[in-house]
């Protein structure tokens, strides 16, 4: 018995009357609740019968009279439910309770407790099930598995309750074999039975079983929402007067300058602002890359620029070392639909794409909010910069003074109830449609809607592989079939196209299946890269939009990719061109039109980009927990969004379970989708552990302790076992690593080891003995500056005079703070008019203004 992910499930259980051997059978049943009441599931069946008279043959095992038990060795239980969870468990808090555990030979024992809070519902059950599961994790103190995913219980024997009511228990496991089983003996805090079982059998379950057990097809649907953090905090101004500022695609003007900035911190072009950095006349800590220039201009054309204006200025902003502590606040203005009512930019929207495929790149360096017409000033951004990081979400949207976050939340499927979008008179238009995807579509539109109609196009059309093959086979199935080369980027072509279409059989519906890939990390993707995928998404799909929009659609369905919303490295033009679908669809939503676009995630079978992925590559996506989906499932999924009002959804088949356990933790914009209770939080965090595993250590121990850590990683980014794989001598480029693996593998090790690492880290450092030299340099301990402390003081003591200063009321406290103030200063003086000056130092002490500016035009020149 599972349960669904959403949803429950009823639950009968059945008891037979006695038969003549006073024996009763029990039976459990279930159905899902959106299943039919018919289909019960058989899950059990069990035969129950009187308990017999105490000190029966039943109670054969003997307790424990000592506790511990005489000869038994302790084992450690601290770690026990982090293991769990990375072999498939998810314990939450109320099941943590395996307290100590110790092993003998065949034997384990432990103690197991209920939560305090839960101590009241003891009462309520002959044992409460959560201590009962409880006392089974002492079957986990062995250490080790035998079979692959998790052992479940399977097959329960002469199984006697003896008192009731516990809240702590002795467990006594002993194993008697494959066959048959463990028996178990469960006690109170004073060694009285509570619990015993003759035989327990357990089997293992797989957890893509569980999964797919649990698992609705329909329940693969999600949306986009946005949401009030958890812990939002109010905006108040902060002026970050250490920032600086750029105008993506606008030249600095002079009515341009914000208020909190002067104007050297603002600069013309990413060039300026590099070279500033690069002689040390400037290392902000945050720079602001405003769009507002492209806001209302032609989406088209507007998109484009503002893609390549903010690419070609992040490529020399995070290709400049002195930059390397700088984080990007990358702001647009009302380019997404974070509201009731809204229509996104269109222009400005891609940036969103763009921009999260660098943040899966490059985590923690990037911040992306919009704002609308009333939203912050700049001076209210370093408010709303903190309250970013310090609740780890890189994205948001600010609307009437309130943040908003986005997170994906799963769609129901009982929300479908409008009526099919399909025609069976009128003709559809599948772009990309001798394609995989489009041709699995087109065959659908006919076998499930009785679609009779088709016009499908691609740049070869019939000449394209496969062509006259899927022609015949949709005409076998009934349908009347065009296939047309047109590049639809051509609106000349797309408008000659269309005004074939017959009278009799008039346009009805359009998807638009085009797109073509071509990755690169955002450092190196190219002009030419953005143009290549940008044309047969954007530019078709506005070309479809204008051409169309005079007609009465059913459908107008774009399939875009999750590569925009979330895990996209390597990806940041397909990305942004794919969030312009998605926009496109909400503008035309707000228009009063026809549109769904669907962000799929990875299709298998050979369907979609799947096709230009290697081994690997899958490997790595799996890893993130996203499955393949299956033509059926992803064919249902498309039925289903078709027949909602929403102009956005994302296909995806997620594995939560892989999800939650994920190497550098739950994305954002998934937090909705995994309760926080199930992954207990560990005391220390990898670096605190690392630091621990070097103290002390020597330069040549410190180096083996970090090429294990390397191998390790560069073990897991290849999806190795173990670094047992992994040759210490031998290149990253013969491990066959990439752009996006170097990437993925600079990021774990940055996870690891607190140190900001270059981009360039894996070319840099080509082997992994190269690597861990590296780091054991980087980690190795220097000399305290004696100066950090005191400078550490002296900037909580300015926070607390900047936060102080707007709370005092009159002249007195102002006056009292400002004589501490003077007093410190004058010690300060006295101890420094005490000690030899050096050379210099005094007579800089006594120097007047004048004398000051003519040194400072000395050394510096004018």
């Amino acid at each position: 018995l599972t349960l669904p992910e959403t949803g429950g499930v009823a639950l009968q259980i059945h008891l037979t009357p006695p038969d003549t051997h006073h024996h009763r059978t029990i039976t459990i049943r279930s159905h899902t609740e959106t299943g039919p009441q018919r289909d019960w599931i058989l899950h059990a069946t069990g035969s129950v019968a009187a308990a017999t008279a105490p000190g029966s043959s039943d109670e054969r095992e003997t307790p424990v009279e000592q506790w511990p038990p005489v000869g038994a060795e302790p084992v450690e239980v601290s770690n026990l439910y982090d293991r769990l969870i990375d072999e498939g468990y998810g314990y939450g808090p109320v099941f943590q309770g395996l307290r100590s555990g110790w092993r003998r030979g065949n034997e384990v024992f432990a103690e197991v407790a209920l939560p305090e809070e839960n101590h009241t519902e003891a009462g309520q059950y002959g044992i409460h099930p959560a201590l009962l599961d409880i006392a089974l994790h002492a079957n986990y103190l062995d250490g080790t598995k035998e079979t692959e995913g998790v052992q479940l219980p399977f097959t329960w024997s002469r199984v006697r309750l003896h008192r009731s009511g516990a809240v702590s228990l002795r467990v006594r496991i002993t194993i008697l074999g494959k066959t048959e089983g463990q028996r178990i003996h469960i006690s109170d805090s004073n060694g009285a039975p509570v619990a015993t079982a003759e035989s327990l059998i357990t089997r293992a379950m797989s957890t893509e079983q569980l999964s797919a057990a649990r698992r609705d097809p329909h329940d693969s649907l999600y949306r986009l929402i946005w949401k009030e953090p958890n812990s939002p905090k109010p905006l108040s101004g902060r002026s970050p007067k250490d920032w600086a500022m750029l105008r993506i695609g606008d030249p600095r003007t002079a009515d341009g300058v914000h208020p909190f900035l002067d104007e050297t911190q603002q600069y013309p072009d990413a060039e300026a602002l590099a070279e500033a950095a690069r002689i040390g006349l400037a290392q902000p800590p945050v720079v602001v890359l405003g769009l507002d220039r492209f806001r209302g201009t032609c989406p088209v054309t507007g998109a484009r620029a503002a893609v390549l204006d903010l690419l070609a200025a992040l490529r020399v902003l995070l290709a400049e070392p002195a930059l390397g502590s700088t984080r990007f606040l990358v702001l647009t203005r009302g380019a997404v639909v974070a509201g009731e009512g809204e229509a996104p930019d269109l222009a400005q929207s891609p940036v969103w794409g763009l921009i999260r495929s660098a943040q899966s790149e490059q985590p923690d360096r990037f911040l992306l909010v919009d704002v609308d017409g009333d939203g912050p000033d700049l001076e209210l951004l370093g408010s709303l910069f903190d309250t970013l990081v310090d609740s780890a979400e890189p994205q948001a949207a600010v609307r009437k003074g309130t943040v908003l976050v986005p997170r994906l939340v799963r769609v129901r499927s009982s929300a479908a109830r409008g009526e099919s979008p399909w025609s069976e008179s009128g003709t559809v238009l599948i772009t990309g449609g001798t394609g995989g995807l489009g041709a699995a579509v087109a065959r659908h539109l006919i076998r499930t809607h009785g679609v009779r109609h088709l016009l499908l196009t691609s740049r070869r059309g019939p000449k394209a592989e496969g062509a006259r093959e899927l022609g015949d086979e949709l005409r076998d199935l009934g349908a009347e079939v065009t296939i047309a080369a047109c590049d639809v980027a051509d609106r000349e072509a797309l408008a000659e196209l269309l005004s074939h279409v017959p009278s009799a059989h008039p346009l009805s519906a359009v998807v638009h299946a085009a797109g073509v890939g071509d990755n690169a990390v955002i450092t190196d993707l190219t002009v030419e890269q953005i143009e290549k995928v940008f044309r047969p998404k954007i530019d078709a799909a506005w070309n479809l939009h204008e051409l169309t929009r005079d007609l009465p659609l059913g459908a107008f369905v774009l399939f875009s990719s999750s590569a925009g919303l979330v895990d996209g490295p390597g990806q940041g033009n397909y990305a942004a061109a794919n969030i312009f679908l998605d926009a496109l669809a909400e503008h035309r939503r707000a228009g009063g039109l026809a549109a769904t676009s669907l962000a799929w995630g990875l299709w298998g079978e050979g369907r979609g980009l799947v096709r230009s992925l290697s081994e690997s590559d899958v490997r790595r996506i799996a890893r993130w927990g996203m499955r393949p989906l299956t033509g059926e499932h992803g064919l249902a999924l498309f039925d289903t969004a078709t027949r909602l009002t929403d102009a956005t959804f994302a296909p995806i088949d997620l594995d939560l379970a892989a999800v939650r356990t994920r190497q550098d933790g739950v994305p954002s914009v998934l937090r909705e989708l995994i309760p926080r209770t199930e992954r207990p939080v560990s005391a220390a965090s990898p670096t605190q552990d690392l630091e621990t595993l070097l103290s002390g250590r020597s330069d040549q121990e410190r180096e083996k302790v970090l090429l294990e850590l390397v191998c390790t990683h560069v073990a897991g980014v290849l999806g190795h076992a173990s670094a047992d794989a992994i040759q210490p001598d031998l290149a990253f480029q013969d491990f066959g690593f990439d752009s996006l693996t170097a990437v993925e593998l600079r990021n774990r090790l940055r996870r690891a080891t607190g140190l900001r690492l270059p981009a360039t880290l894996v070319f840099d450092f080509p082997r992994p003995i190269a690597l861990a030299r590296y780091l054991t340099e980087e980690l190795s301990p220097g000399e305290e500056d004696p100066c950090e402390p005191v400078l550490a003081e002296m900037e909580r003591l300015e926070a607390a005079l900047l936060a102080t200063h707007g709370q005092l009321e009159g002249e007195d406290g102002i006056t009292r703070i400002t004589r501490k103030l003077e007093a410190v200063m004058r010690n300060w003086r006295e101890l420094q008019s005490a000690s030899p000056p050096d050379e210099g130092t005094a007579d800089l002490a006594q120097a007047t203004d004048d004398e000051l500016f003519e040194l400072l035009d000395n050394e510096l020149g004018d």
